[in-house]
């Protein structure tokens, strides 16, 4: 149980510290210069959150 909050926690704290960094303007992956390619891996980065998202409840729920 212990193992899953703490899994869980450093997945929140990812989340918060690129939405933090990203409403600043800078971006992690500032050597990407075109916004395009930008938002590409920011979509990558959300389908993973959300697939991470499912899988941990799912786990949990089962």
């Amino acid at each position: 149980m212990n193992n899953y909050f703490s899994k869980f926690f450093i997945f929140l704290l990812l989340n918060f510290s690129i939405y933090s960094i990203e409403e600043r303007n800078l971006y992690p992956f500032y050597h990407i210069k075109s916004d395009s390619a930008m938002i590409e891996l920011k979509n990558k980065y959300v389908e993973l959150c959300r697939a991470e998202t499912k899988r941990v409840f799912s786990t949990r729920n089962a």
